[in-house]
């Protein structure tokens, strides 16, 4: 025999025993998956929820009891895997409580757990009912028709499903005996729950409208949209699924645009998505007649939206009292104690509070540890060995947004601790005690390597992480003007400087206007843009080269923004402010009461760009002040909301910038707004801190930002805006 063919029968059988093991193992997985999901499942049933009411696990079962006793059937439908945390939620509290029991005895109750164990009876149910999220329920009739669907678990909600479905119900029967108009409202309400497909909608419509009143017809003009367009991006989704990724989104813009061309527009959150996209693309090819028509039906759509909502405050006369504050100010806030003193006790508990954060998610009573893409944990030695204790030293100061024990984006935890350190790195005493030395020095290490090799934080995407480009920026160049840095590792420094400045580049809108905001494609925000223009400002004065034009942009995009009256948009610059539609609806959103958080930040940015003036400066100081418990009414609470679409993270926010801002004003103004400052200040100050949240963890950016507040009017000033030719540092001469 050959060598050849030895090699050959060698390599064949090797094949073999190498197909034949990973089939085993394959087999074993599966095995202990299959184990892993009825261990789930047999858990799932012994829960104290289950026997709160009288579940029936079979479907036919639970229609038979209907038609015997002429009940309606509730169904829920939950999940066993640990992902879906709001079925323990809503299992350890709704289904486990005696109003939820006493309620259930109008209706015949049907569970069905999806497991993902295969061959299992009624495992399609939920997509028959289009349940596309878990929890959710049901109101079925014993005809299998579905009445309503609800996804908000509290007795008043399924209270209020319930009327639904009886009312739906009563209709079905007017219809079956010939009224037309109940024929028409149950044709409507079929197709929102999608009881049908789009061609007989279509088939059915026709035979309808005549004598369909203008609303009526209307609304099912624009659900048969809804419905084509979601039946057409579900077959997209089937028909790539595992395919290439390129084919797909180029297939899907294909479809978003025909739809446009027909001037059919998904409501809901169908339609954001495909407006998105459209300004995108539009963006790329630098379309401006199709980014001007889908952002006007983009703003549209944001009205439609949020406007109901947020409708402008009734005006009604104030008591002195309700002047001072909307909340009651607690026994142990509002004392004055002298600033040293607040500063030092300010920054001992930033130091106390510093922390080595792990990402999990809390499901219930159970904490899943996600895995970590950092560049931090990449602190290895030359022999690749780790060492542990170094690792877990506190390191960080985390911003959390979420709820308590949920997942903290790379941003928010680099943009926090870059505005703790600017405080630890301006209190007194910080060139003498070690301890703050040291966890600064910890810090910068974490933002460094994060900044080095972490692609959340890559220069060319839009979002959250302008806000670690920013932050992370004004604290190396802060740290630079301080001369904190070791002189090895000042080429590093440097270097991120300058990267950092790239990324602000980056991010920015270049067409069709300028500035920057934290969710992509949207126009500039004011607050955002003004805060990372001053940070640009201070860059350049340090000699590190700026980019002139993206300044320029988003200076003119910014004042596009003021209204005549001093206050400013929420966002903008896509529109003049006149043909915005959330404008004209929303007017109150750009009111002073309503910018109080960012009409200083805005107008600081532009006065120092020579494009405005002291008088306008000090308007908008007055109007924070004035306004301060419309900022004040937001503190704790989730996300943002209220008749101004506040939200609580503007409340320490708007006093740094509004500090910052006093100090640009002639000298002989500035001593009664920084009286003004600290009064407001105190009247949060609790146990020696600043919370603006509900959640512990944010004491850190709060008090930082406080801190900074009260030294303002210690700290360099923020330089004026005047570009120049030739910057002192360019990047490619840094060695």
């Amino acid at each position: 025999m050959s060598n050849l063919r030895i090699v050959i029968l060698i390599v064949g059988f090797g094949m073999f025993i190498s197909f034949t093991l990973l089939g085993v193992a394959s087999t074993q997985g599966q095995t202990r998956n299959q184990a892993e999901l009825k261990t789930r499942l047999e858990k799932k049933l012994q829960g104290a929820w289950i026997k709160n009411a009288d579940w029936i696990m079979d479907y036919e079962q639970a229609l038979k009891r209907s038609r015997q006793s002429g009940k309606l059937v509730f169904a829920y439908f939950t999940h066993c895997s640990p992902s879906y945390f709001n079925c323990a939620k809503v299992e350890n509290s709704l289904l486990s409580s005696k109003e939820f029991a006493k309620w259930t005895s109008d209706f015949i109750l049907y569970l069905h757990i999806t497991t993902e164990l295969p061959g299992r009876k009624y495992e399609s149910l939920p997509s028959n009912y289009r349940v596309r999220s878990f929890p959710s329920s049901a109101f079925i009739d014993n005809e299998r028709r579905l009445l309503a669907r609800n996804g908000l678990f509290t007795l008043k909600a399924l209270q209020t499903a319930t009327a639904k479905g009886r009312n739906y119900a009563k209709l079905v029967t007017k219809a079956k005996r010939g009224n037309r108009a109940a024929a028409q409202q149950v044709f409507l309400d079929d197709l929102k729950t999608r009881r049908y497909g789009f061609a007989k909608a279509s088939l059915t419509f026709e035979l309808l409208k005549g004598e369909m009143p203008k609303e009526i017809r209307e609304n099912v003009q624009q659900n048969l949209v809804d419905l084509q367009y979601r039946e057409l991006h579900e077959e997209l989704n089937a028909n790539l699924r595992g395919g290439s990724h390129e084919r797909y989104h180029s297939e899907l813009l294909a479809m978003n645009k025909q739809f446009f061309k027909a001037g059919k527009i998904p409501s809901g959150f169908d339609g954001l998505p495909m407006l998105m996209r459209l300004l995108e693309a539009a963006k790329q090819d630098q379309d401006i007649e199709l980014f001007k028509d889908v952002y006007t039906h983009y703003e549209k759509w944001m009205v439609k939206m949020l406007a109901p909502n947020m409708r402008a405050p009734h005006k009604r006369p104030a008591s002195k009292a309700q002047t001072e504050t909307t909340k009651p100010v607690p026994q142990n806030r509002g004392v004055a104690v002298p600033v040293a003193k607040a500063l030092k006790t300010a920054a001992d508990n930033l130091l106390s509070w510093q922390e080595h954060y792990k990402p999990q998610l809390k499901f219930g009573k159970e904490q899943i540890k996600l895995p970590v893409r950092s560049g931090s944990n990449r602190n290895q030695n030359k022999r690749g060995s780790t060492n542990s204790a170094k690792l877990d030293q506190p390191r960080e100061w985390p911003y959390e947004l979420a709820a308590p024990g949920g997942y903290i984006s790379m941003p928010m935890r680099i943009g926090s601790t870059a505005i703790v350190c600017m405080a630890l790195v301006q209190s007194p005493g910080y060139s003498d005690n070690r301890k703050y030395q040291a966890a600064v020095k910890r810090a910068t290490e974490f933002m460094l390597k994060e900044f080095e090799h972490n692609p959340e934080l890559g220069k060319k995407r839009s979002g959250t992480q302008v806000w670690a480009h920013m932050y992370g920026l004004e604290f190396l160049l802060l740290g630079l003007r301080k001369e904190i840095f070791a002189d090895e590792d000042q080429v590093r420094i440097k270097k991120m400087v300058h990267h950092l400045i790239e990324c602000l580049n980056s991010t920015a809108h270049g067409w069709p206007a300028g500035g920057w905001n934290y969710t992509g494609i949207e126009p500039c925000k004011p607050f955002m843009t003004g805060a990372a223009l001053l940070i640009l400002y201070q860059a350049h004065a340090q000699g590190f080269k700026v980019n002139a034009d993206v300044i320029k942009k988003a200076l003119d995009t910014l004042e596009t923004t003021r209204t005549k009256e001093g206050g400013y948009a929420y966002s903008g610059g896509f529109l003049p402010l006149e043909k915005s539609a959330v404008f004209k609806e929303l007017r109150h959103w750009a009111s002073l009461p309503g910018s109080a958080g960012r009409a200083c930040v805005s107008e600081l940015s532009l006065l120092q760009a020579g494009r405005s003036n002291h008088r306008r400066l000090r308007a908008v100081i007055e109007g924070f002040f004035d306004h301060w418990d419309e900022l004040m009414k937001r503190t704790g609470t989730k996300g943002h909301g209220g008749p101004y679409n506040i939200a609580s993270y503007y409340f320490m926010f708007a006093h740094r910038y509004a500090a910052m801002a006093i100090e640009a004003l002639p000298e002989k103004d500035r001593p009664e707004f920084r009286r003004k400052m600290q009064q407001v200040l105190w009247k949060t100050r609790v146990d020696g801190s600043w919370n603006e949240t509900k959640i512990s963890r944010n004491r850190s950016y709060s008090t930082a930002m406080a801190m900074l507040s009260l030294m303002a009017p210690e700290a360099n000033p923020v330089p004026q805006w005047k570009p120049q030719k030739k910057s002192v540092q360019d990047p490619a001469k840094i060695r």
